[in-house]
């Protein structure tokens, strides 16, 4: 019995617990200090009963008695659940009661728990907490939990009571109540509920597992302060916590307070920790990790090994992948397939797809193990970064055939790879593709389309597209929140950028170090080093590793702010976060040295650069070997530029020769000009030129010792001082001027010979509107310059402006004509007054740029805005750069002008389509002797009937595609009868007396954009207008009228894939070996010797006629096949289908022994031989057509999948 005293301050502090405003520890405290607790569950006190005379006590009273019946029925309703099951108690039974959970409050439930915990004991009173907190109702019912643990805790049982705190936290994480529940275990604490190791460790694995890494810090530093050891579960959940947030740093930190407590880890968290230092490419780490875990006597599983082989792969260390393959090996595992893929997609991203390819084939040839989805598209992804589309389909098409399933990832390679190749339509088909098999495009794939197209120029179809996917309920992740950035960063709109970066952040996407480094280089663009400075240390700050591109820019930016003591601090520091600089950063301080004159130090960095195997770019070595030459330290230059590869000696020191021409710098010029023709006999023209040029304008003829006598060279450069063009060079009146004693014509080279680069930290960066062209319609060298800009798509880009046709006075001081400006718009059509600079003529232009230049004032002239100067006047050069440099700004970006693979046969052909025709003429029209005119149209007409010939069998001079040989011919042959056969008397045969080269002349005329290239008024103006000395009173002929847009015959003087795939058909339809020669023969007598379909193939008895062949009276046979689509097959096989896709890439096919042809013929031959079964007929077909050797490893490869 307890007195009434007692009972009443029990009531009063369970009142006061039921508030809400109460804090239920304290209260619960003084509960347990008044020690009533039995006092407060026990209900069968005869104080409880005693009557109260006024009418609330009685109504009290009542309400109470009738709560304490439910509890008293509850308390033995669990203990009836309870009793049989007796021999469970070692852990609570779960209760079935027949009682509904709403008929029961709270604070009901309270006090059943405390009632059963005094009477019943802990483990009955237990297994009713988890009954009651199975119900929403008293899930989240704090006060429910803190009974149930002090009550355990007054009863000794302490082991239950922190079973509760555990669960009391699990649950409250669950409505991110976490905080709160952790407040309340150490509030509990307080009150005297002892911690544990385990109680923290629960607390911080749930934290972690929610992201809240910080807080669990905090947590972890708070437990051991109240006096909580951490064990190795403490540590790992750190560890594991950090690495799920891809926090590196912390990793790392927390990695090492583990081990220095001489705590170990397992193997999974092992895989995590090397996992994330790859994936960060912190590959050294991530293998000392690796020889830790062996060191501490973990034993590395097949895993681990592949982790770190994925790694290695990574960071592009292929060599030690498969290093550490042999080891994984030698210590028994043996290789999966996961581990070969990591192998296939580093091999790949080196750029080794042939190399990845084989080993793909060991994989499908393997017995354990095959191809999974990923396999397939890391090798779909080499395929797809080499510009090798049909490849990549044909591995998707193969895919499919071994019944797996493309999943988004794959389809958004390919998607991607077409993009990249400017096959967007192609890429659209994909997404359509995807949506009907089930896999809509998802972000990454619109952010893949997102890009090229920004990239290619066509920002506003960029836009509409990833518009489109937001309204299909996508959201903007990381990547796509870059290209915002990057694409605002790239038209010097860093405010635009910022408000996307802020946006991003609003968001809660954390910007990776590519986000944070765009921003970074377009402040150092600027020169805003401040904000550059704020930005990377805001990325360390949140856990990014800088990348060596990141202080490749910083590096720039502070070079180009001529701070160049930070620029060598951010070199130093790039050891601190594992990059290693590569050519890019070494040229970039290397510059910043050499503009502060400091040439040792830069040496050095040359020479450390040199020592680690990097090649430096041409800018670097030129940079600094020009610099010792500036000193006169032409002896230093020399052995800086020895250290190099001929090949790059060759086009450093022809550079460096035509820049210390253009400076004046003979004599240093002449020893290297001297150097560069013992190692190479065919001095490249242009420096040649230039070389003579600057001997002539500094009156040091004599500087031709330094030639070989009796050379070429020597014969061509001898001019007597005393000759009397010397004194008129510098006022050239006319290209009168540039003949030579001997009558012939002799072109002057170009002098201003600047590039324009994509590298963004370039002297002439690749920028939109930042460059113009000056151009006349008239001079050939220009038209072509206006071609590449037309093709390409650069209109929005480069602006241009056209002078006046007809050479007029450039100053009143002296008698020089030349290039001169309309005084309006409307003065002449297609004539336009300088916008930029309102120049008069283009020697002002010159003039500007140069103050002492003494050359000729020619077009093309390609202008920086910025600079206020010439980047460069040499057209050759010029088209180069609009080829390539501007393709992250150009509409038509995937036209290339100047492939890889045809660059050989492009220059062998503009070599004598130069010297023989676009420079021939010029040599048939100003020759002043008889004998150098008779030898120059020789050479014309020579190379004009090549062209014929070479035209007769082949769609354009270097093949099946339109290449930047053509573009030089066309521009040519364009005024050939309309000026040259009268003006410069080239008129032993006109273009129009050849039908392949006139029709070719049409063809490229009306390729879209090359018409509004040509403007035949201004052409005749020009010529019949400028040059008195031939037309002496300047009267223009009136024709002849000639159209090149009426329609050419091309399209029908070649034969197109449909032919093709009708003989594919009928070499696979027929499998007997005779067929197979007959029709085999066929081809070889067509491919190989140049057959253009005049003549009809024979055809065997019985069998299909084919195309071209005339019909039998009265048959319709002789219908040539439906021209395909060239994404289709036309025969159903996947190899025939890539082979049909290779010969319709060009607008016709011509028949020719061409690696094309061979391809399709081995594809026949393979295909038939297989199903014959006759592999000696497969062979002496392969061995017979070796150009096609680059494929038959393919095809074998294909056929033996």
């Amino acid at each position: 019995m307890v007195s009434l005293r007692i009972l009443r301050r029990t009531h009063e502090l369970q009142q006061k617990l039921l508030s809400p405003a109460s804090n239920p520890i304290s209260i619960f405290y003084t509960l347990f200090s008044l020690k009533t607790l039995s006092s407060y569950t026990h209900y069968d006190d005869p104080y409880s009963t005693t009557t109260i005379t006024t009418a609330t006590s009685t109504t009290s009273t009542s309400s109470s008695s009738q709560s304490q019946s439910l509890v008293r029925t509850i308390c033995a309703l669990v203990c009836q659940s309870y009793s049989p099951q007796t021999h469970l108690r070692s852990s609570p039974p779960k209760l079935n009661l027949d009682l509904n959970a709403d008929s029961l409050t709270n604070e009901q439930a309270i006090s059943v728990v405390a009632s059963l915990a005094e009477e019943a004991g802990s483990m009955v009173a237990l297994s009713f907490f988890y009954w009651a907190i199975g119900f929403p109702k008293f899930r989240y019912f704090m006060r429910l939990y803190i009974f149930c643990a002090m009550s355990l805790f007054g009863n000794g049982n302490l082991e239950r009571a922190h079973e509760v705190v555990h669960c009391m936290v699990r649950n409250f994480a669950e409505i991110e109540r976490l905080k709160e529940a952790a407040d309340m275990v150490f509030e509990m604490q307080n009150q005297g509920l002892m911690l544990s190791t385990r109680t923290l460790n629960c607390v911080l694995g749930i934290a972690c597992d929610l992201g809240l890494v910080e807080y669990a810090e905090n947590l972890f530093e708070e437990m051991c302060v109240r006096g909580v050891s951490p064990d190795s579960l403490s540590y790992k959940s750190m560890v594991v916590g950090y690495c799920r947030n891809r926090r590196v740093l912390e990793v790392d930190r927390w990695l090492s307070k583990m081990l220095e407590r001489g705590f170990v880890l397992d193997n999974v968290t092992f895989t995590l920790i090397i996992s994330l230092f790859c994936e960060k490419s912190l590959v050294s780490r991530a293998s000392w990790c690796f020889d830790k875990m062996i060191r501490m006597g973990v034993k590395p599983n097949l895993i681990n090994f592949t982790s770190l082989i994925h790694g290695l792969c990574q960071r592009g260390s292929i060599k030690q992948a498969f290093e550490m393959l042999e080891e994984m090996v030698r210590k028994g595992w043996k290789p999966n397939v996961y581990t070969h893929t990591a192998l296939i997609d580093g091999l790949c991203k080196k750029g080794w797809t042939e190399r990845a390819f084989r080993l793909f084939l060991k994989l499908v040839r393997s017995d354990n193990y095959k191809p999974n989805v990923h396999t397939y598209t890391a090798m779909i992804r080499g395929y797809c970064e080499e510009d090798k589309m049909s490849r990549a389909e044909m591995l998707l098409s193969r895919m499919k055939e071994q019944g797996l399933i493309p999943n988004t990832n794959t389809y958004t390679t390919l998607v991607s790879g077409h993009c990249k190749a400017g096959n967007f339509d192609r890429a659209y088909e994909l997404m359509d593709i995807m949506g009907k098999e089930g896999f809509a495009p998802n972000i990454c794939t619109y952010n893949a389309v997102f890009d090229s197209l920004c990239k290619k120029g066509r920002v506003q179809e960029a836009y509409k597209l990833i518009k489109k996917g937001f309204r299909r309920g996508l959201e903007a992740d990381r990547v796509t929140y870059t290209i915002f950035i990057s694409e605002h960063c790239k038209r010097g709109d860093i405010n635009g950028a910022l408000v996307f970066f802020n946006k991003m952040l609003k968001v809660g996407l954390q910007p990776d170090m590519h986000s944070y480094t765009t921003l970074i280089a377009a402040f150092c663009r600027q020169k805003k080093m401040k904000e550059s400075e704020k930005f990377f240390e805001l990325s360390v700050r949140l856990g990014s590793i800088p990348t060596k591109e990141t202080y490749t820019s910083m590096i720039c930016g502070y070079c180009r702010d001529e701070n160049i003591a930070l620029a060598v601090k951010f070199f130093r520091r790039m050891g601190d976060h594992g990059c290693a600089p590569d050519s890019f950063t070494y040229g970039a301080l290397i510059s910043g040295l050499c503009k502060e004159e400091k040439l040792e130090e830069a040496r050095r960095l040359y020479d450390t650069m040199m020592d680690k195997g990097l090649s430096p770019c041409e800018v670097t070595r030129l940079t600094l070997a020009y610099k010792y030459c500036k000193k006169d330290d032409s002896a230093a230059a020399m052995v800086l530029l020895e250290r190099l590869e001929k090949k790059l000696w060759i086009r450093t020191v022809n550079t460096l020769v035509r820049k210390l021409c253009s400076e004046k710098k003979v004599g240093i010029a002449a020893l290297f000009f001297h150097k560069l023709v013992d190692k190479d006999q065919n001095v490249d023209r242009v420096t040649l030129a230039a070389f003579k040029t600057a001997c002539y304008e500094s009156n040091k003829c004599q500087c031709h010792d330094c030639l070989q006598k009796g050379s070429s060279l020597y014969v061509n450069f001898i001019v007597s001082p005393s000759d009397p063009l010397e004194a008129d060079y510098q006022m050239a009146r006319s290209a009168l001027d540039e003949t030579s004693l001997s009558g012939a014509f002799v072109r002057t080279a170009s002098v201003f010979r600047n590039f324009i680069s994509r590298d963004p930290n370039s002297q002439f960066p690749a920028e939109p509107g930042r460059y113009h062209l000056y151009i006349s319609y008239a001079c050939p060298w220009a038209s072509r310059c206006l071609a590449y800009l037309k093709i390409k798509g650069l209109e929005k880009a480069i602006s241009f402006t056209s002078v006046k046709p007809i050479w007029e006075r450039t100053k009143e001081s002296d008698e020089h004509m030349g290039w001169v400006f309309p005084a309006s718009d409307t003065e002449l059509a297609g004539a336009e007054p300088d916008p930029l600079n309102g120049a008069k003529s283009i020697r002002e232009l010159y003039e500007l740029a140069s103050t002492n230049y003494t050359g000729k004032y020619t077009v093309p002239v390609l202008w920086d805005k910025r600079l206020k100067t010439i980047v460069s006047n040499e057209s050759a050069e010029i088209i180069r750069m609009f080829n390539t440099e501007f393709n992250d700004i150009a509409e038509n970006a995937a036209l290339d002008l100047y492939p890889p693979h045809l660059q050989s046969q492009i220059d062998q052909t503009n070599e004598w389509i130069y010297n023989k025709i676009n420079n021939g003429v010029y040599k048939c029209g100003f020759a002043r002797k008889q004998e150098p005119y008779d030898e120059a149209v020789k050479q014309l007409y020579e190379a004009l009937d090549k062209c014929e010939e070479i035209l007769s069998k082949q769609r354009y001079l270097c093949g099946n595609t339109l290449s930047e040989a053509d573009i030089r011919l066309f521009v040519t042959i364009i005024r050939f009868d309309e000026v040259y056969a009268v003006h410069f008397k080239c008129n032993k045969k006109l273009l129009r007396e050849y039908p392949n080269l006139f029709n070719y002349t049409k063809e490229i005329f009306q390729v879209p954009g090359m018409s509004s290239t040509v403007n035949i008024d201004h052409i005749k103006r020009h010529y019949y207008g400028s040059h008195p000395s031939i037309n002496p009173f300047g009267i223009i002929p009136s024709g002849p009228d000639i159209d090149f847009s009426s329609p050419h015959d091309r399209d029908s003087s070649f034969v197109g894939p449909s032919v093709l795939c009708h003989y594919v058909k009928l070499l696979i339809a027929n499998l007997k070996e005779c067929v197979i020669r007959f029709y085999a023969k066929a081809l070889i007598d067509s491919f190989l010797h140049y057959r253009t379909g005049s003549e009809p193939l024979p055809t065997p008895p019985g069998t299909p006629r084919t195309p071209g062949t005339p019909p039998d009276p009265g048959s319709s046979a002789g219908t040539p096949p439906r021209e395909p689509d060239p994404a289709q097959s036309a025969c159903g096989n996947p190899s025939t289908r890539f082979a049909a896709d290779r010969i319709s890439s060009s607008p016709v096919a011509s028949l020719q022994a061409s690696s094309v042809f061979s391809f399709v013929f081995l594809c026949c031959v393979l295909s038939c031989g297989l199903r014959c079964e006759n592999r000696a007929l497969m062979c002496e077909f392969c061995c017979g057509l070796s150009s096609s050797i680059d494929l038959v490893g393919y095809l074998m490869g294909r056929i033996f999948i």
